[in-house]
């Protein structure tokens, strides 16, 4: 016959190993890691961009997963750690997605490097008309291959630009001459 003290003790929730704690972090954790490595290179930022949908799979049953165990008196630590961390790297690959990652940032270094070369040689940056006769064609492929796809220039005096790159989806990441600040839009 068991005294009412080794029920109690029956009845508390024991706490989970640190091995099973595991489990419940690696999608979370590569998802975050995924996105980390988005920042830096084109197509872990597409990778993340796509497997983020296992993610919305994960933490609905994860949430369902945490209330099972909390009305079973089962440990909830190991599914909650794995729901913080998993919409922790949803929220990292909004910035990623939304954002201006390093990688466009980097590969446009040739093209505003162009822009100003041409600046330095002529005195104001070249026309963003295509009809205008004076546009450069050679400095537009050489934009073309960095990623941009094009320049919009201050008018009349032509002494500062916007120039347009290709981020991640549909993002467009803005590189700004005057205050060398980049932004994204949608």
């Amino acid at each position: 016959m068991a005294i009412d003290s080794e029920r109690v003790a029956a009845a508390e929730p024991k706490p989970e190993r640190p091995a099973r704690l595991i489990r419940w972090l690696i999608p979370g954790a590569v998802a975050l890691a995924a996105g980390y490595a988005g920042w830096y290179w084109e197509v872990a930022a597409y990778i993340k961009l796509f497997g983020d949908g296992l993610l919305f799979l994960w933490i609905p049953w994860l949430l369902v997963l945490i209330v099972v165990r909390a009305v079973r008196r089962r440990p909830v630590a190991g599914p909650l750690l794995g729901l913080v961390l998993s919409l922790v790297a949803i929220f990292s690959a909004s910035e990623v997605i939304f954002g201006v990652p390093l990688w466009v940032e980097r590969k446009a270094r040739p093209a505003i490097a162009a822009l100003e070369t041409w600046r330095a040689q002529h005195g104001s940056y070249p026309p963003d008309d295509v009809n205008d006769p004076s546009f450069p064609l050679d400095l537009w492929r050489e934009t073309r291959a960095a990623g941009c796809g094009a320049w919009k220039v201050s008018a009349p005096a032509r002494d500062s630009y916007r120039l347009l790159c290709r981020g991640t989806l549909f993002t467009i990441c803005v590189y700004h001459s005057n205050t060398r600040i980049w932004t994204s839009f949608n």
